[in-house]
């Protein structure tokens, strides 16, 4: 660890924070209101004694969060699947770098598959912009949550992002613990998933000799999440209107709690969770001519052929690409009654406003055209 930096401000909480910030949530009555709100059969009392039993971060996320969040897929998920599980191993850590459909779902969903096969958890990277109350801070940092402080002079900035490289890396080399990323600041908001190369510079900060081998050392890993039904997709749809209209266009920061209240509580069919194959071989038939600068370009484009490649198309993602270029050339992918029930789903998510609609459509449709865009007749000759 650099001498320079302390990680406290950014850290989650440790296992000897548990009781006594449990506790400071347990006062808390919007804390209550969101635990309460995901399960009928619970309330204060049966809250406060279950966290009794609870004396660890992991006792936490298995005890509290799991069945929270078993609670919240059935009321409103057909069903979690996943695949590629098998590719990793219980005694290494990775950095999983995801798409980002979800603010709080995506990881969580990640851990919840770790946990319940006996892999540890992630530690997860979260905005600051979410943090508007400090109930929602004590929340997040007790579910292994760092913390990406996002409003920040162009000098702070670089200075935070510094400080965040090392942190990771201290994560990663010395702790051996996993860690959870977007492979973007922010949710996609039109399907078209997409890895930031600042993102991957970020990493790269807290390495001066070789930064081919520090990127080698890190056991990346690209997640793909898909939902049947786009969590906020009206919400992300609105925002993307509003941003055409509106050059100068500013969040209210009281809409991420709107959204990550909208994302737990919206139907979303089925979720499938993808996790790919760690990328080290790939990295290491990486040319040895390539500058930083190129490198990092090729690693944002191979890490977005594995995103794309996993991601698990749904029969809404089909009907909305046909629709969109009217045609059937995916006519083979779903029924008529599939049809039927998607277009009634889009009427009654935005009317009758062409606009709208036509955005929700883009959403579904885009993950359609990314397959085939970084499909390998198509890229292989770019990585």
């Amino acid at each position: 660890m650099d001498e320079q930096y302390t990680f406290n401000d950014i850290a989650p909480y440790e296992d000897a924070d548990v009781n006594r910030v449990l506790n400071k949530l347990l006062q808390e009555p919007d804390f209550l209101k969101l635990a309460m709100g995901t399960n009928p059969n619970l309330n204060k009392q049966t809250l406060v004694a279950s966290a009794k039993n609870i004396s660890t971060i992991l006792d936490f996320q298995k005890y509290f969060i799991g069945p929270i969040l078993q609670s919240i897929l059935a009321k409103t998920s057909d069903a979690l699947t996943f695949s590629g599980l098998e590719k990793l191993s219980k005694n290494k850590s990775y950095l999983f770098i995801s798409n980002h459909r979800d603010i709080l779902l995506d990881s969580t969903l990640l851990n919840y598959i770790l946990l319940s096969n006996g892999f540890n958890t992630t530690q997860m990277a979260i905005g600051d912009n979410l943090l508007i109350k400090p109930w929602i801070t004590d929340f997040l940092k007790l579910n292994k949550s760092f913390i990406v402080k996002r409003s920040l002079s162009r000098r702070d900035f670089f200075n935070f992002s510094k400080k965040l490289s090392l942190y990771i890396k201290h994560v990663l080399h010395n702790k051996k613990e996993s860690i959870w990323i977007a492979q973007r600041e922010g949710r996609t908001k039109d399907g078209l998933d997409q890895t930031q190369p600042g993102l991957l510079k970020m990493f790269v900060m807290s390495e001066s000799d070789n930064y081919r081998k520090f990127f080698q050392s890190l056991n990346i890993v690209p997640i793909s999440i898909s939902y049947e039904y786009e969590p906020c997709d009206k919400l992300k749809a609105r925002e993307v209107l509003k941003k055409s209209l509106e050059p100068n266009y500013v969040k209210n920061p009281l809409s991420d709690i709107l959204s990550m209240m909208t994302g737990i509580q919206c139907r979303k069919g089925h979720i499938h969770l993808t996790i790919g194959k760690p990328i080290n071989k790939e990295l290491v038939d990486f040319p040895e001519t390539l500058n930083k600068n190129d490198y990092i370009s090729k690693l944002a484009l191979l890490l977005d052929k594995k995103i794309h490649q996993n991601y698990h198309l749904w029969p809404n993602n089909f009907i909305a690409a046909d629709i969109l270029k009217n045609t059937n050339d995916f006519s083979d992918k779903y029924s008529p009654q599939d049809k039927e029930d998607f277009n009634q789903y889009i009427s009654h998510q935005c009317g009758n406003r062409d606009t709208i609609q036509s955005l929700l459509f883009e959403i579904y449709a885009n993950p359609v055209d990314n397959q085939d865009k970084y499909s390998d007749e198509h890229i292989s000759e770019h990585i």
